[in-house]
């Protein structure tokens, strides 16, 4: 058993008894590998940061599931934070198009939804 993995189940041991000195150590080991693979995807620090620490947490809620001989608690985290990454990035996608297709001017006036919905609807009708 290489040194890595010794690490590593010395930290799921102390978060097992110790979930705030678990977490910290899990915290001080990880973030920034999984800054750095969250900001493959996203740009904004702020964003990135929301990624990292919702991956923690969702490690520390469900980290019954995971299984060291299956993988590496490192691989582990940065699939989960990569998975948050991508999923905001997508989100991010579809609202920027949304934004592109919707002049500026037509944001403050009312009932602007759906009369973007028909227009929207109207011009991918003619494309057909």
């Amino acid at each position: 058993m290489d040194a890595q993995m010794l690490e590593d189940e010395r930290i799921l041991d102390i978060l097992e008894r110790d979930s705030q000195k678990g977490i910290i150590l899990l915290m001080e080991k990880y973030t920034a590998l999984l800054w750095h693979v969250s900001s493959l995807y996203i740009k904004n620090p702020e964003d990135i940061k929301e990624c990292v620490n919702d991956a923690f947490s969702e490690f520390y809620f469900r980290r019954k599931r995971f299984n060291p001989k299956k993988s590496s608690l490192s691989a582990y985290l940065t699939a989960i934070v990569r998975n948050r990454s991508v999923s905001l990035y997508r989100k991010e996608q579809r609202e920027n198009r949304w934004r592109d297709d919707v002049p500026i001017e037509k944001l403050a006036g009312g009932g602007v939804i759906l009369r973007l919905r028909r227009q929207n609807c109207g011009r991918i009708w003619n494309e057909l």
